[in-house]
Parts: C-alpha cells; sequence; structure tokens
C-alpha cells in the first residue's frame, strides 16, 4: 500500500546513518518474528512502520503511541509529533548545517520556503557574528595602523 505524497518533491531519498540502518535491520528481524506468529492474519503491505496486523496506523493510534512515549520520556504532553520535525530542522540549522540541505531534507519547495519558517536566528549565534565582525574590524584596523607607520617611517610596504 503506497500513499500518494503530497507534492513531487515530497518523494525523496535520504541517507541513512550506519545506527540507524542497524536499528532498522533489527526492528525488521523483530516484524519477521511477527509476522511468523501471526500467520494467515498477517496482510503483507510492506510497511516499515505498520500497526499490530501490518496495516497502515491510523493517525489517531499513531498520537496515542506518541503521548505514550513523551510519558515514557517524562516530555510534556503538549508536545506534537510534527514537533519532531521543527526539531530537527532547528538542530540542524543550530549546528551549522547548509539552509539548502536542511532544506532538500524537509522537502521543501525552496530555501525560502525553509529560512521564512526556520530563519530565527539563536543569542549565541548573534553573539558570535557580531564577535566575528568585530574580530574582522580589529585585523583591518590592525593592518591599516602598521600601513600608515610603515609610509610614515618612508618604509616600503
Amino acid at each position: 500500500m503506497k500513499v500518494k505524497p503530497k507534492t513531487p518533491r515530497s518523494e525523496r531519498e535520504l541517507p541513512l546513518s550506519a545506527d540507524l540502518v542497524e536499528k532498522l535491520r533489527t526492528h525488521h528481524e523483530k516484524q519477521d518474528e511477527e509476522r511468523r506468529l501471526l500467520g494467515e492474519r498477517w496482510t503483507d503491505y510492506d510497511l516499515v512502520f505498520p500497526s499490530e496486523v501490518d496495516t497502515v496506523i491510523m493517525p489517531r493510534n499513531l498520537v496515542r503511541h506518541f503521548k505514550a512515549a513523551l510519558q515514557r520520556a517524562k516530555l510534556p504532553a503538549s508536545v506534537r509529533f510534527h514537533d519532531l520535525r521543527h526539531t530537527a530542522a532547528t538542530l540542524m540549522i543550530a549546528a551549522g548545517v547548509p539552509l539548502k540541505t536542511v532544506s532538500d531534507i524537509l522537502g521543501h519547495s525552496s530555501i525560502q520556503m525553509t529560512a521564512d519558517t526556520y530563519g530565527y536566528t539563536f543569542e549565541e549565534d548573534k553573539q558570535r557574528a557580531l564577535d566575528t565582525l568585530a574580530q574582522v574590524l580589529e585585523k583591518k584596523t590592525e593592518t591599516a595602523q602598521e600601513k600608515q607607520g610603515a609610509s610614515s617611517r618612508g618604509e616600503a610596504s
């Protein structure tokens, strides 16, 4: 069973980390065991994360499982499933991942959409930017002063 994506860009391939590949392999092995236990009751739709009988997970069931996972992790019940996407995007941007790469991963139609949605800045980023600017200006001032000193002494630059 395949659900048609919202837009053509919604269907995309993403590289996976070796750790995630290993976790997916382990998950697949557990699914094989479940498949064997359920026998004929298992309808194979070739889903990675199916319901307990390999059908598409209904949104209300996904939310129920997600809320239970939040509770086990001692996270606020106000966290929404879609917040995971926002958190991932925010963490990638904060880690310095280029905005174009984040946009491609999210499947946004344009980098502008990503910039408009996640273009807020962090205080530490502002501080780092201004510290960098101060360093650049300081070097330019020192270089200009050195050149001026050399020319006033009659030295060639």
